[in-house]
């Protein structure tokens, strides 16, 4: 696709949307700003109970269905953005669905810094969009709760050098932003963090979540 893309002079972007919002951005800044430290463990989950209904395809394998592919994928591209590396899968489990897909799944990453990374999906019931992610350094920790849709709500708890700090941060839906970075991305022939590499990187992980897994 990135080859055909280049061919035709067009460009193919991957719609990780949240990446874009003021609260990843906020993120990414604290991280690179060295707030933390020297970052050791991310723990990272995205689960929602996918509903069992006539065509969904999320619930069907021949058309990518399963949780890593509809919701883990964005826990990855979390660790990944934020450590700014490609990992290696040194563990991975799954729940299967007896139609063939994962329902539940879990992994183990360990990145070239030294740096691991869990990350967790869930499609079954009693989930409704349980985004989490915690960021561990050897300075404290940064947790935020729903960093997908922070306008829907969202929290950051701050914990660093022991000074504990519970905050949001204001803005307007991760759509309008993606929207606002496209536009700009294309009249300014600037490059996105969702496109080239980035899409390709994330792919390999999910390939290798799901071979780590035996699936």
């Amino acid at each position: 696709m990135n080859d055909a893309a280049s061919a035709s002079g067009r460009r193919i972007i991957e719609a990780f949307h949240d990446r874009y919002h003021p609260v990843f951005l906020h993120l990414l800044d604290r991280v690179k700003a060295g707030d933390l430290g020297p970052l050791t463990t991310i723990k990272a989950e995205f689960s929602h109970t996918i509903p069992r209904v006539d065509g969904e395809f999320r619930r069907i394998k021949s058309m990518g269905g399963g949780a890593l592919m509809d919701l883990g994928c964005y826990p990855v591209h979390w660790c990944r953005s934020l450590v700014g590396e490609e990992p290696v899968v040194t563990q991975a489990k799954a729940v299967m669905d007896p139609d063939g897909y994962d329902e539940e799944i879990e992994a183990t990453l360990q990145f070239p810094s030294g740096i691991k990374a869990h990350i967790a999906s869930r499609m079954s019931e009693g989930w409704n969009y349980h985004a989490h992610l915690e960021i561990q350094g050897e300075r404290g920790t940064l947790t935020v709760q729903n960093s997908i849709l922070p306008q829907l709500g969202h929290s950051i708890l701050s914990n660093i050098d022991g000074v504990f700090r519970q905050y949001t941060i204001g803005g307007g839906t991760t759509f309008d932003y993606q929207l606002e970075a496209l536009v700009a991305a294309l009249r300014d022939a600037t490059p996105l963090p969702t496109e080239g590499a980035g899409p390709l990187g994330n792919m390999a992980t999910i390939d290798a979540i799901y071979a780590a897994a035996a699936l």
